[in-house]
């Protein structure tokens, strides 16, 4: 939705299954929105089950949307549509958690270039769950990872550095609670 508080008008922004391209929006069903304060024009970034939205200002300070979503034919799109939260760390990296693991997506002139980081059965340190649902960065640059399993820990500097170190967390359960 949005306001326009000079006409009193509210604009309503949906996406339409029968014209997906014309949708400004890849889905109806929002998990969550992100202010971009890091990145260079304070964009809104939302996450739906249908992939993700950027709404921009032109120069005319007109909505700009941008869509992006999976294709599996094309491997510079998103991995998996099904996005529940995003972060950025920094002016040119969005990490955006997803039903199917990591996305870490650097900014470009073309749009977005991703790559997926997803649990290893193999390998001890990997991501404890691909089903992510929430993502926070606390002030030392930890990244913590809520995933239906647990929840996981890593030093985001590790992550732009392709190293995957996750330290699963457990809480301590009283009387199984």
């Amino acid at each position: 939705l949005r306001y326009e508080k000079a006409s009193q008008q509210i604009e309503r922004y949906v996406f339409d299954i029968n014209n997906r391209s014309a949708s400004p929006i890849p889905y109806n069903i929002i998990q969550a929105f992100y202010v971009d304060t890091l990145g260079e024009h304070n964009n809104l970034w939302i996450a739906t089950l249908g992939g993700v939205g950027k709404v921009s200002l032109d120069s005319s300070q007109q909505f700009v949307f941008q869509k992006y979503r999976t294709n599996l034919k094309d491997s510079t799109t998103l991995p998996h549509y099904r996005i529940s939260h995003i972060l950025r760390n920094d002016p040119h990296t969005l990490w955006f958690a997803s039903f199917q693991g990591l996305i870490q997506a650097r900014e470009t002139e073309n749009g977005l270039t991703v790559s997926q980081i997803k649990h290893d059965p193999g390998d001890p340190s990997s991501l404890r769950d691909d089903m992510l649902h929430h993502l926070y960065l606390d002030e030392t640059g930890n990244l913590w990872l809520a995933t239906h399993n647990g929840l996981d820990m890593t030093p985001v500097k590790y992550l732009s550095q392709n190293v995957r170190a996750f330290d699963h967390r457990s809480l301590p359960l009283k009387n199984g609670i």
